[in-house]
């Protein structure tokens, strides 16, 4: 699985979103749960304003590149952006 991110800014918004490339034959009930994990975050991080997930057909902005699969997450701000470390 090959992964790459964008951060984009509306206004005083910050969108994050990260591409997925998974293979042809990766389980859909493995993928799924991949992204439930991610939906989780949003329980624990009151920051995350939205949070959508699907397949990814690429954009007249964004093309495919091979990936997938993506996700998105809205924040409200910049400064209510937190920061996720390993530690």
């Amino acid at each position: 699985m090959a992964t790459t991110g964008v951060v984009w800014r509306f206004f005083s918004m910050l969108k994050h979103i990260v591409l997925f490339a998974f293979k042809d034959d990766a389980d859909p009930a493995e993928i799924e749960a991949i992204f439930q994990r991610f939906a989780w975050l949003r329980t624990v991080m009151p920051e995350i304003r939205s949070f959508s997930w699907g397949k990814f057909n690429g954009t007249p902005v964004m093309p495919r590149h091979g990936y997938n699969h993506g996700f998105e997450m809205e924040f409200e701000s910049e400064a209510r952006t937190p920061t996720l470390s390993g530690k």
